[in-house]
């Protein structure tokens, strides 16, 4: 899980890829079940991921020490 999620965050970092997924629900479904689910690291590159398609969830105190 944790190369699928590094290979889509590193896609997503150019900005008309994340804007042409960002309307695919299941990469977003994906992702948010990636970073629920995943290893602390995975977590983090879902979570960036999910920032490029600008789907971050709202899990508030998961990561305090990110900045």
């Amino acid at each position: 899980m944790r190369r699928a999620v590094w290979a889509a965050e590193r896609l997503l970092r150019t900005d008309d890829i994340a804007y042409e997924v960002s309307g695919d629900q299941n990469v977003s479904t994906a992702l948010v079940d990636a970073f629920r689910h995943g290893d602390y690291r995975t977590r983090q590159m879902a979570e960036k991921a999910l920032k490029h398609v600008d789907k971050i969830p709202n899990f508030s105190g998961i990561f305090p020490n990110m900045g």
